[in-house]
């Protein structure tokens, strides 16, 4: 290789709000709580800002630089844009009065009570929410139901990613590479509830800083839910690998990963991953900066790899060229491999018993020391169910008050050991045909693999025990393929 390299790339994206087809939606501003109505007042149908701006323009940039002969410099930049939302259980149309919920009395009714051809007999529902002004309506249309608002400044997630790696020939077959990757997202879609008390540094309680014009729709017991783009997320890693091409029927490569992701939201639908680490709702929504903490998907070391190997024995080998056709068929042309998995454990975050008086969603626990980890040392009685006391219940409390102290990922799970095994054979049927044997060895070694422990408060917590406290046990696998 010589000389450099660069391309250049430029993407143009435009996200058009999202809006009902026939006005039937309406959104509670998160400040004032008025009603805002699509097209009118100013507001646009969306209900909604169009975002405009210069990220729009998504640039894209690579390189790669020869800085000696056997060295290449490589690095790369990418700008890109997505519209996340908080899925379809928050998105204005399901406001009253278009999304009601209403009471049918089927008592007394005989069924059926029509023929199917002639359709059912309709049932009388009593409904408070008719279409009305918010001043008049009746207070039971919203006792107790859903008041969806969506903040004016809603625009979609940006995402900046860029790499720079070395890339050394150590051989004429083997290479190694070491690199930084980083990304860094912005805008993220993050629901917060806007009926959250606000509690002072010195605790004082003062009822909800939102809905600060319309407090009569909290006191008539609604719940109101927003959806701000307001959350962002980081991520660096080192990665490192060794890579063998093909030499002497042996290929190869070995990568390791040290990484650290960090968030202050996992997306609505994000938390539940294995560790279930995360609650997509802030604790406090007037400080989401206490939820910034380790993502619940993140992983610091890893390393994986894979080796294949094809033994030489057999016709086209260094040993066995001349080798009868039957004994080639049993000892010629065989071909292992071995894929390993090695990882960290996931972090988790330790959840409380929502206490009265916060409305809080995702209330944590209080920390009164540092995490203590037994790891497999604290094996659980097998009279009660068996399995493992990961980590020490001591350092954890129920809240009394106010909101708990503990951070996101303040303690982490089991890791993984894996190792995978193959071994393959092809037997010759014809010049441009044969058939393929393959057996292969899911976790050959029957390492056990852990689910999380349990993180929630409770006579349970930190434990890893009962059904589905494990996974991947040693499965073998036998495949023929016919090839022509």
């Amino acid at each position: 290789m010589t000389g450099e390299t660069l391309n250049l790339g430029l993407r143009y994206e435009n996200h058009t709000p999202w809006y009902e087809s026939k006005n039937k939606q309406v959104n509670f501003d998160p400040i004032t709580g008025n009603l805002e109505l699509p097209g009118q007042g100013g507001n646009s149908r969306a209900l909604y800002d169009r975002y405009n701006g210069l990220s729009n323009f998504q640039p894209r940039i690579g390189f790669s630089y020869l800085l000696f002969p056997k060295t290449v410099l490589r690095a790369g930049y990418a700008m890109s844009e997505f519209m996340e939302g908080t899925g379809l259980g928050l998105r204005l149309p399901q406001n009253p009065p278009f999304s009601i919920l209403t009471q049918a009395d089927y008592r007394g009714l005989d069924y059926p009570t029509t023929s199917l051809d002639q359709g059912f007999t309709p049932i009388n529902t009593t409904n408070p929410c008719t279409i009305q002004g918010l001043q008049d309506a009746d207070p039971a249309c919203y006792s107790g139901s859903l008041l969806l608002s969506w903040d004016r400044h809603v625009q979609p997630a940006r995402s900046n990613q860029w790499n720079l790696s070395v890339q050394q020939e150590l051989t004429s077959t083997m290479t190694f590479q070491i690199g930084y990757v980083g990304q860094a997202a912005r805008h993220l879609s993050v629901p917060k509830q806007l009926n959250a008390v606000y509690i002072a540094a010195d605790g004082t309680i003062s009822p909800s800083l939102f809905f600060a014009d319309n407090q009569n729709l909290l006191e008539m017991g609604a719940l109101p839910l927003a959806t701000y783009a307001a959350a962002n997320s980081n991520y660096n890693a080192l990665q490192m690998s060794f890579q063998g091409r093909a030499h002497k029927g042996l290929s190869y490569q070995l990568s390791y990963t040290w990484s650290h992701c960090l968030t202050n939201a996992t997306g609505f639908f994000g938390e539940g991953g294995q560790s279930g680490s995360q609650d997509a709702w802030f604790q406090n929504v007037y400080d989401p900066g206490a939820d910034y903490g380790s993502c619940y998907f993140n992983v610091t070391n890893v390393f994986s790899g894979y080796a294949i190997y094809e033994l030489p024995f057999g016709h086209g080998r260094a040993y066995g060229n001349n080798m009868s056709n039957i004994a080639n068929a049993v000892a010629g042309g065989w071909r292992v491999s071995v894929i390993p998995t090695f990882r960290g454990g996931f972090p988790l975050t330790i959840n409380a018993n929502n206490p009265p008086g916060t409305n809080s969603f995702g209330e944590r626990a209080n920390c009164d020391g540092p995490p203590i980890v037994y790891g497999k040392s604290h094996p659980i009685d097998p009279s009660l169910g068996g399995g493992y006391q990961w980590f020490s219940q001591a350092p954890y409390s129920q809240p009394t008050s106010g909101f708990g102290t503990c951070s996101i990922g303040s303690v982490y799970g089991p890791g993984e050991r894996n190792i995978d095994l193959g071994l393959a054979k092809l037997f010759s049927v014809h010049e441009q045909q044969n058939i393929e044997f393959r057996t292969e060895f899911i976790n050959a070694f029957n390492h056990t693999i852990l689910n999380a422990p349990q993180n929630g408060l409770g006579s349970s917590l930190g434990q890893i025990s009962g059904n589905g406290s494990s996974q991947g046990a040693r499965n073998i696998q036998f495949a023929l393929k016919y090839n022509f």
